[in-house]
């Protein structure tokens, strides 16, 4: 099984921090000192740093990857998705705007918010078809953010 991965802001910088989650107050982040090892040798060594976060911004990675890109044909780099972030998808020609959410109730899940637009019912749909196992792809643009970009779900119609 996969450990958890979260990402928030942290607290001194504003900057975008991911890792393991200590007490909703802190992520501790792996850090690999790459740069100073070389291959063939035993140097290689990795890190942690605990940082202090705002609570408000804490997002958990919901096991698959999107992409960022300009356009639904262009992946410039796949990324993995966080509760929080807001994403493009496409489906038969309709083309809607979501953020990513987590939800308690009857079945606990990861869905799109809002999840019926275009009188269509939108959900995430993880794959691995052609990937390595446990690898899971889903085909949605990540636009942004609901923290650091607001107005992009609500330019979409949506609070």
């Amino acid at each position: 099984m996969k450990p958890t991965q979260f990402r928030a802001k942290r607290k001194d910088t504003g900057e975008w921090v991911t890792g393991s989650l200590i007490d909703d107050d802190y992520i501790l982040a792996y850090i690999d000192l790459a740069e100073s090892w070389e291959p063939g040798t035993s140097d290689h060594k990795l890190t942690c740093r605990a940082y202090e976060i705002d609570r408000k911004t804490i997002g958990q990675h919901i096991g698959v990857k999107g992409y960022i890109g300009t356009t639904q044909h262009k992946v410039d780099m796949e990324v993995k998705l966080y509760e929080g972030d807001i994403v493009e998808a496409w489906n038969e020609g309709s083309r809607a705007i979501f953020a990513i959410t987590w939800s308690s109730e009857s079945a606990p899940r990861f869905y799109l918010f809002p999840a019926w637009q275009g009188k269509k019912m939108w959900s995430v749909h993880g794959s691995d078809v052609g990937r390595k196992k446990g690898d899971y792809y889903d085909s949605l643009r990540v636009l942004g953010n609901i923290h650091d970009h607001p107005e992009l779900i609500k330019s979409n119609g949506t609070n």
